[in-house]
């Protein structure tokens, strides 16, 4: 079982990579429309 602060940083993470992705796709979509 995983200690909580290793929990905590997989956690704080995955939030990270999920905003991330959420911009990345977010450009491409106003790219795509030419703004």
């Amino acid at each position: 079982m995983m200690n909580l602060k290793e929990n905590i940083a997989n956690l704080a993470f995955g939030i990270q990579l999920r905003r991330l992705t959420f911009v990345v796709v977010w450009r491409l979509d106003q790219v795509r429309r030419g703004i």
